[in-house]
């Protein structure tokens, strides 16, 4: 706990909030570990200081009242995490749950990080389905407004983010990326014009180089996991298939968020606003976790196990 308070009094040099506001923050953050859930009611019961009503009724007002500014939390956990200009991959993708009548769909681009993803980032979409360009184009315009550019190693995502606009926004922004392609689209090469399923496949990783998508020169990349043809698409990236085997780590990301962990989908919060803060909360108690078993150099087998080292 000593070792937990102590790094999260760096968070005074980073979120520009009132005093007030930032010791709220801090127990927050060390009531949801301790919980591992957030429930409000029993996050506050953690609570080392105060009365659990008055502490319910100060954390209520603060997510009915306060904002969390992106860029400041983005800069602690990359500032946290990582060695100064230590590159480091981007995730995107989305993660959604119903509460009762209530359903959450949420955009994330998240850090990847020991075999789990920390988000950055967040959007309510506020609308089932898939996301479309200008919310992506949103997130990342945030990014790009904390984080230097020079360090992003790459932009990785499923199959849902694909496209010729989408592809086109990647470019715009100089963004190295790696996106999972579905197996009928159809390329373009020197002798062969079709979907990607029928281009010589083996079962090994190959690069096919580059290849017209649309009106877009990008490089081709398959190989099989499972007996299901895995294609990729990238753009100034360095073997993008073994960067793409990293994605499942987004995975590893939301199942620590939403029940390994912080149980998200217990919250009975509704607005989008006060959802996006309590995923930052959720990012810097991650933060804050990893960060913990480091200093006292432990192993970490598994998020889950992780919490109890708090």
């Amino acid at each position: 706990m000593d070792r937990q308070k102590s790094i999260l009094s760096h968070l005074d040099d980073y979120l520009s909030l009132s005093h007030h506001s930032l010791n709220t923050s801090k127990a927050l953050i060390l009531g949801i570990i301790a919980a591992r859930t957030v429930n409000l009611k029993e996050v506050c019961a953690r609570f080392e200081h105060g009365i659990e009503a008055s502490n319910y009724r100060k954390v209520q007002y603060f997510f009915q009242q306060q904002s969390i500014n992106d860029c400041e939390v983005m800069r602690f956990i990359i500032d946290h995490l990582f060695a100064c200009n230590e590159q480091f991959t981007l995730a995107i993708d989305r993660t959604d749950w119903s509460f009762g009548q209530t359903r959450h769909n949420l955009l994330i681009v998240s850090v990847l990080y020991k075999q789990t993803a920390i988000p950055l980032v967040t959007l309510s979409l506020e609308k089932k389905g898939n996301s479309n360009c200008d919310q992506r184009a949103l997130l990342l315009d945030r990014i790009l407004s904390a984080l230097p550019r020079h360090r992003i190693k790459a932009i990785i995502g499923d199959r849902e983010f694909m496209g010729e606009e989408w592809f086109k926004l990647l470019k715009e922004r100089h963004l190295p990326f790696v996106m999972r392609i579905r197996s009928n689209i159809r390329v373009a090469k020197v002798s062969f014009v079709g979907p990607v399923s029928e281009l010589p496949t083996v079962k090994c990783p190959v690069e096919h180089g580059r290849v017209h998508i649309g009106p877009r020169f990008l490089e081709l990349s398959t190989t099989y996991s499972k007996d299901e043809l895995v294609a990729v698409v990238s753009d100034n990236v360095q073997d993008p298939l073994t960067l793409y085997k990293q994605r499942w780590a987004i995975e590893t990301g939301f199942k620590c968020l939403k029940s390994n962990g912080f149980n998200l989908e217990d919250t009975h919060l509704r607005h989008p606003d006060r959802i996006k803060t309590l995923v930052q909360i959720c990012a810097i108690a991650m933060t804050l976790i990893f960060l913990t078993v480091k200093q006292a150099n432990v192993k970490i087998p598994n998020f889950k196990k992780n919490m109890a080292l708090s």
